[in-house]
Order: C-alpha cells, then structure tokens, then sequence
C-alpha cells in the first residue's frame, strides 16, 4: 500500500502572503513581480506613502473579505465628512475597485494594499505614517503588528477576534456576542454590527415576479459551505415542491455537481420550475431576501443573515449557536434537519399569516440591530473626532 505523503508542517503558513514566514514572502513576491504587481509587492514589505498634504495621518486597516473592506471605505468617508484636518490612509489584503473607487472623491485620501507582518515590514510601515492612530476592521491583527502599535496614540478595533499577541487598545467594537467574549481587558462597546448600516432594507419585490413571471411559486434560498450538504436538502427540497425555484449560496457552489445556473447570466426571464441557480452576484441578494419565502443557513455568513432578515425572509440554521446574538433565536428558526426544513417549509406554503409573522419578526430584529449599530457608530466617530 502506498504511503500518503506526510503534510508539510508550515503549509499554511505558505499560502499566507500577509503574515511574517520569510519563504511565503519570498514566493508571493515573485508571483507578483511577474505579475506586474509592483505596488502589491512594495506595500507588503512596507513602503505606503501617505498623501502629500499636510496633517496627521489616521490608517484604516481592512482586510481581504469584501465586506471588510466594504466597511472600512464606508468608515473613511464617515470620517472625512467629520474631519478635514487629518489625512486619510485605507489599507487592505485584497482589492475590489469597484468599492474603492468611491473614495475617488474624498480629498487628502490614500488607499491601497498593506503591509505584511514581517518585523521590518510593519516598522517601514509604521515609521513612513507615523499615525495618530490605527483602525482595524474586520481585520484580527497579526502578532508583530499587534505589539508594535502599542506606541500609537489611538487604537481601535471594529468586527474583529482579539488577536493571538498582546493589543493595547483604546476602544473595542464587537459585532458578536461571541466576539466580545473574546476580548479580555479594554473598553468594550455594546455588540453591534455596523454592517447593518450598509445593508440595503426596503427592496421592492420585483425580483419574485421576473422569476416567476405569470407562474405562482415560492423561492427558496439556501446557503451552506458544504457541497454534499447542500445538495442532498436541495433533492429533498425538490422532491418536496417540484414547481418552486431555488437558491444556492455560499461556498457549496464552487463544487456543485452538476453546474448550476449562475445568476450572474440570468437573462431577467422567467425560470423554469424545479430550477436551482447559484447566488453568484452579490447586487442581486437584497431583492432574493425580499422575495424569497424562506432561507436556510449552515452556517449563517453575517452580512448575508442581515440581508435575509432585512428583507423579511423566514430566516432559519442548523445551529442557533451559530447565531451572533442569542436574542436573534426569536426571528430565526432552529430547524436542524431535512425533515424539519421541508416540514416548517410546508407550513410556510400552506399558511400565508405565518409567513407574514415570521417576516416582520425578522425584519424588526434586523432594525433593532441596526438602530443599535448607529448609536455605537456615532460613539465611534465621535470618539475619533476628538483625537488630537
């Protein structure tokens, strides 16, 4: 029998072109060389320049997801329209032009691709800003930047675990119940999570009648990361409602046998029943949560939970423990199995009211958390406007 080859103890820490293992440097700096990539390879190692005007320099530092960079470009614009004094740097580990783009506007403004967690790296980085103060979002920052910015003045920290080194911060903004346990010592702010100030509530249904067009039938959405998972519900589901269309989300796509059809290609016209369509254009999800009956997470992804309450979906997991907040089990079912999915999804066709409750539970959790999230953003640019 053949031996399996033995796994590579650093392999990890190889694929990680942000961290401070000298071989995965080495390896993402050529890769980006002969890439074309110059400005990526001199920000990993530190040289970002601030803009030219004068002022003391605040860096906003994001990370690869969208949503993290997402919330740091809606931040730096929070910020510019408070202060006009300061100068602007937004860094991240993954570019989306299209989100960046609309900083395009905002005078004495930086962004672009940030450092690595090598010691020379983040010293060149830091000793080229000299910033009154750092704010990572979503953004767990790595052991050596995490000690070296104990000399700045300010330190924020927003949607983010406590790091695996000793950070001194000044302030600390969870969007988790379980993210803020996470934190031990510092100034805690109410969980929270400002995403939902970026979501978009209120869509019209619209979407509902192009899919449908004359037809009569219920959209459904699932989201889950495991592919067999999800398509073992999805045959159930369609064993079930044979006439309904249905939704695929999350990471189960990637490898979904066979292919299914990508909404990015959806021709706004109406589907065939028994069609499964892979969520695969973000633009499209606050009109989904609008129009769909039901969704069902494994496990729940947060901008898209938000999403699916906003919209007024009847909202339900595999795991309540997934949920960021204990008090959202009253809007969010726990229906662990298949046959409690179809089961409540059943009802859900059968009874129109019960949709209707389950929705308006959902979307006043949704409210409720963003009425939060905007006190707590206030505090925040609050609390940065009075940096000096």
């Amino acid at each position: 029998m053949a031996r399996a080859p033995k796994a590579v103890p650093w392999g990890g820490a190889l694929a990680d072109p942000m961290g401070s293992f000298l071989p995965a440097l080495w390896y993402h700096g050529l890769r980006d060389r002969l890439h074309g990539r110059t400005a990526r390879l001199r920000a990993r190692w530190g040289r970002v320049r601030a803009p030219a005007a004068g002022g003391r320099v605040v860096w906003v530092a994001a990370g690869g997801s969208r949503e993290s960079v997402g919330l740091g470009v809606a931040l730096v614009r929070a910020i510019r329209s408070r202060r006009l004094d300061i100068r602007l740097v937004l860094t991240f580990e993954r570019e989306f032009p299209d989100l960046v783009g609309g900083l395009a506007d905002s005078p004495k403004t930086g962004w672009g691709y940030g450092a690595c967690d090598h010691p020379r790296a983040v010293s060149r980085m830091l000793g080229r800003l000299s910033p009154l103060g750092v704010i990572f979002v979503r953004l767990c920052p790595r052991p050596h930047l995490a000690r070296a910015v104990g000399q700045v003045p300010h330190v924020l920290v927003i949607d983010a675990d406590s790091p695996e080194a000793p950070l001194r911060a000044e302030r600390i903004y969870p969007s988790s119940a379980r993210q803020a346990a996470s934190w031990h010592g510092g100034m805690r702010a109410p969980a929270a999570d400002l995403g939902t100030l970026l979501t978009h509530a209120q869509v019209e249904p619209n979407f509902k009648s192009l899919i449908n067009g004359a037809s009569f039938r219920h959209l459904w959405w699932f989201h889950g990361d495991d592919g067999s998972r999800m398509g073992a519900l999805l045959q159930v589901a369609r064993s079930h409602f044979p006439d309904d269309v249905f939704f695929l989300s999350g990471r189960a796509t990637e490898d979904f046998a066979p292919p299914l059809l990508p909404l990015s290609r959806w021709e706004r016209a109406m589907v065939p029943g028994g069609s499964v369509l892979a969520v695969d254009a973000r633009q499209w999800l606050p009109a989904l949560a609008a129009s769909a009956t039901g969704v069902h997470f494994e496990p729940p992804e947060p901008s898209l939970l938000w999403a699916a309450l906003a919209g007024g979906c009847a909202v339900s997991c595999a795991d309540p423990g997934c949920l960021p907040k204990p008090a959202l089990s009253v809007a969010v079912s726990w229906l662990a199995g298949p046959d409690e999915l179809m089961g409540a999804w059943s009802r859900y066709r059968a009874d129109p009211i019960l949709v209707r409750g389950r929705g308006d539970a959902a979307r006043r959790a949704f409210w409720e958390e963003r009425r939060l999230a905007g006190e707590v953003n206030e505090e925040l640019l609050e609390r940065i406007f009075a940096w000096s």
